[in-house]
């Protein structure tokens, strides 16, 4: 499993909001969006293709997120971690 430099800097952006509102929520939300990524790598298929793009979404449990991966050869490489009521269908 790699996690882009992006997919980082959102998981980041996330603790840091959520962790002045709700600790315990933003805590929950990383274990959960990690708890994702490890589902995806066992199961890599599980998520449908984003229309138009090489990508395919997962939504993190108990969350408003939605995870984006790619599959690889040898990986998953996570690459997006967006709110599901951001503009995530203009992804780079």
């Amino acid at each position: 499993m790699i996690w882009t430099t992006s997919a980082r800097i959102d998981l980041a952006r996330i603790d840091d909001y959520y962790s002045a509102l709700d600790l315990e929520f933003a805590d929950r939300a990383a274990r959960n969006a990690v708890a994702a990524a490890h589902f995806l790598v066992e199961n890599p298929f599980a998520g449908p293709i984003v229309d138009g793009t090489s990508y395919r979404k997962w939504r993190v449990t108990n969350s408003p997120f939605l995870l984006f991966y790619r599959i690889e050869k040898a990986a998953i490489r996570i690459v997006r971690i967006r709110h599901y009521r951001e503009d995530w269908q203009t992804l780079p």
